[in-house]
């Protein structure tokens, strides 16, 4: 359904002072879990609205909360006074992201266990010092996405993690293309995405 999304309603990122709100007022898991559901009732709706064009500006710039009372007719309010206030239906996949990180208990745990291995201390230190210059918006769903693939053992642990995030794809383009992206570490290997992935979203809910 995202990928119908983004042709009926062009996404945008969350601004940075957004989601970090976003994050405060969602800490709870069973609030973030009721933003999730309506959220995917709204996706699911959007993707089935007005044929296969985009539903244009007027819709994209709506926010969340007066979709859902005015368009779907929900009672039921978003237990967030931000999201009601900040989040409009440009936001939705980056939000649905947003949520996807604080209700998912670990995205890598059917991952294979080769690419599951831990980074030295060193490693770590030098993917944290290089973490402010990442776009963590892009960069962690992008790191959830690579791990749906590594279920089966098709790619070499020892592959650099960089050339494998490179064509990993977001609504800004390929991952790859981004000014940040030369900032990762050459060191960090396929083996170490899971740990790779912890590390910034840790560090991400500072």
């Amino acid at each position: 359904d995202l990928g119908v999304l983004n042709t009926k309603v062009a996404q945008r990122q969350l601004p940075p002072s957004v989601a970090k709100r976003l994050r405060a007022d969602l800490a709870s898991k069973s609030s973030a879990d009721s933003c999730r559901r309506t959220c995917q009732v709204v996706l699911s709706f959007l993707a089935s609205t007005g044929g296969l064009g985009s539903l244009g500006d007027e819709v994209a710039t709506m926010s969340l909360s007066r979709y859902c009372e005015t368009v779907l007719l929900l009672s039921e309010e978003l237990p967030s006074t931000t999201a009601a206030t900040e989040v409009l239906l440009c936001h939705l996949e980056a939000f649905l992201a947003l949520l996807d990180s604080l209700t998912a208990d670990d995205p890598f745990a059917s991952v294979s266990s080769k690419y599951r291995e831990d980074i030295s201390p060193d490693l770590e230190q030098e993917l944290l010092s290089a973490a402010p210059n990442f776009d963590l918006q892009l960069l962690l769903p992008a790191l959830r996405s690579l791990a749906s693939s590594l279920v089966e053992e098709h790619l070499a642990a020892s592959e650099p993690l960089r050339d494998v995030l490179s064509y990993v794809g977001s609504d800004q383009g390929d991952i790859g293309a981004q000014p940040w992206f030369d900032t990762i570490p050459f060191g960090l290997e396929l083996r170490h995405a899971r740990a790779v992935h912890s590390a910034l979203a840790a560090s991400y809910h500072v």
